[in-house]
């Protein structure tokens, strides 16, 4: 862990977790004030920018820009943090775009999950990526990478796994479709998708 100014962070607007719950924010921040940051905002350094680009835990530091709004302190593993710091757990800058978004996705499906929105670009970002490194990457490989960041990988987690990303290869080019994104759920979208396409070539 380290501590890093606030004004050094860059927040892409590419990141897979897009709607952020104001009730969250400010119960997050009550909870700092009280017990302290148990798990930093992770980032990983853009020498070219001469900045850090948050990967996960955008909840967590507008819980600690609410804070700094107050003019007041909290403690993180023992440290005090004071406005305008904010302290970070770094990733190594050697990762690859897909590592980095498979960091992203292991900590943002640990905490509150994504809404099937999210996780479906998610996914589609990461295969895509990961073929982009090796075009021979199958979806059954990106599948096993998944499955290996669960607590207690099973084969039928990689077979879920599997599903998931065909899904979501399907999908995700239609999210732009306010239709689609009304769906109640991924399997209700992929079913419009499907619809869409059929009209589309009928």
């Amino acid at each position: 862990m380290r501590i890093i100014s606030r004004d050094s962070i860059f927040i892409p607007p590419s990141r897979q977790r897009k709607v952020v719950v104001p009730a969250n924010v400010s119960a997050l921040a009550q909870s700092l004030l009280s017990v302290g940051l148990l798990h930093p905002p992770v980032v990983v350094h853009e020498p070219d920018y001469n900045r850090f680009r948050l990967v996960a835990g955008l909840t967590r530091l507008l819980a600690i820009d609410k804070i700094a709004l107050q003019e007041t302190f909290f403690y993180c593993n023992k440290q005090m943090v004071t406005p305008g710091e904010v302290p970070v757990l770094e990733l190594a800058e050697a990762l690859s775009p897909a590592e980095i978004a498979l960091a992203e996705h292991d900590e943002n499906v640990r905490r509150t999950e994504l809404p099937w929105q999210d996780r479906v670009a998610a996914l589609a970002e990461i295969h895509s990526l990961r073929v982009a490194e090796n075009p021979k990457q199958t979806r059954a490989q990106t599948a096993r990478e998944l499955a290996g960041t669960a607590r207690a990988p099973t084969q039928r987690h990689e077979q879920d796994q599997i599903s998931a990303i065909t899904e979501a290869m399907v999908i995700a080019p239609h999210l732009d479709d306010p239709k689609i994104q009304k769906a109640r759920n991924a399997t209700e979208a992929l079913h419009l998708v499907y619809a869409k396409e059929e009209t589309a070539y009928a």
